[in-house]
């Protein structure tokens, strides 16, 4: 019964993290377009290079 639980809060975990790095993901992926189409962010790289 204890087993059962432990794996039942493991698999819990295992779903939880596979969310949050999703997310995580996307919000690169968003991020990473925002900047790219941004000419104030391109500028910005322009000017430090």
């Amino acid at each position: 019964m204890k087993l059962q639980a432990l794996q039942q809060s493991e698999q819990y975990a295992d779903q939880h993290i596979a969310n949050i790095v999703r997310h995580l993901f996307e919000n690169i992926e968003l991020f990473a377009l925002a900047s790219y189409h941004s000419p104030f962010i391109t500028y910005n790289e322009g000017a430090n290079t």
